[in-house]
């Protein structure tokens, strides 16, 4: 699994098994990716947004970090403490749109 790794935090984008576990089965996420949560974060407003995320990555599942949700970890803490979304692939300017 791809991740970006700083002193503090990790970043991992979560493909389409681990994204659909993050909309329907959090638990099983933290056993997948071997971290656990504080809390549970996810309303269902946040829900709907990442099920049509989960549509984007199947659409694309090659260029799937470009349109999944990215999981934010704390290292001090072994946690999941937040997430970020790409909308899609970058544009001629190598600019991405995105939300967290």
């Amino acid at each position: 699994m791809i991740e970006i790794s700083t002193k503090r935090l990790r970043l991992i984008p979560l493909n389409a098994k681990c994204l659909e576990l993050l909309i329907n089965e959090e638990k099983t996420l933290e056993i997948e990716l071997s971290v656990s949560s504080n809390e549970v974060f996810l309303d269902e407003e946040l829900r709907q947004a990442l099920m049509f995320r989960l549509s984007k990555v199947l659409e694309d599942q090659e260029n799937y970090i470009w349109y999944t949700n990215w999981v934010i970890v704390s290292k001090e803490k072994n946690c999941i403490v937040g997430g970020i979304m790409l909308k899609g692939l970058p544009n001629e300017q190598g600019e991405v749109v995105i939300g967290y």
